[in-house]
């Protein structure tokens, strides 16, 4: 038997013996990484994550953040919208000549697309009127 690692200067054929151990057991190469197997278990947790049914997360944080990230998405639609309906809105009235938009000076020529002066919803008075 050839051994290939083994210092043969050793002190005393115990520690020859253990070192003639260690290059047994321990391999040249290098050794492949351990492959992480999902089972069936875990993965039937992630499904489960969302309810189908319900079509509700079962984790509540994780509900809520998505309810309130819906409804300011729908609040930002909403003043958008508002927004570039007005923008389109004649703002003066051809049979009286009066004023139709109040965000519009008389003396001035309408400005278009300025939305500093527009009402805004407030995100929580509409998620309290929500609930």
């Amino acid at each position: 038997m050839v051994i290939h690692s083994v210092d043969t200067h050793e002190a005393s054929w115990g520690d020859l013996l253990r070192a003639q151990d260690i290059a047994r057991t321990q391999l040249p190469w290098k050794q492949a990484e351990k492959v992480n197997y999902i089972t069936r278990y875990e993965k039937s947790r992630q499904e489960r994550t969302f309810d189908p049914v319900l079509q509700k997360y079962r984790n509540s944080d994780r509900e809520s953040q998505l309810i309130f990230k819906e409804t300011s998405d729908k609040i930002r639609g909403l003043n958008s919208s508002k927004a570039r309906q007005l923008q389109r809105v004649q703002s003066h009235n051809i049979i009286s000549h009066s004023n139709q938009a109040p965000w519009v000076e008389v003396s001035a020529p309408p400005v278009r697309y300025q939305v500093s002066y527009l009402p805004l919803i407030d995100i929580l008075t509409y998620i309290d009127f929500l609930v």
